[in-house]
């Protein structure tokens, strides 16, 4: 469900980019705020904040389209590359 989530956030920039020239480094800058670490000079408020926003988002987002309720113990088994691999397998 999470990949589908993350898809859906990722066809929506894709259908926001006006110049085509832009496009790989929309979805690269877009990929590093779904699954990429923050900065070192980025400070731990920062970081939470995304973080939390991000996953408000998600879980909105999953409840609404797929009437799915996320649980906090579902985070602790989600891995970054499991969530990529999966993107790329959804790729039309």
């Amino acid at each position: 469900m999470v990949v589908r989530a993350y898809k859906h956030i990722l066809q929506a920039v894709v259908a926001a980019v006006d110049n085509v020239s832009e496009l790989a480094s929309t979805i690269a800058s877009c990929l590093n705020i779904l699954l990429g670490m923050p900065s070192p000079e980025t400070n731990d408020e920062d970081i939470t904040s995304c973080d939390e926003l991000k996953w408000r988002w998600v879980e909105n987002f999953l409840l609404k389209r797929f009437g799915w309720q996320w649980k906090d113990e579902n985070g602790k088994d989600l891995r970054k590359f499991a969530i990529l691999r999966g993107l790329c397998h959804k790729v039309k």
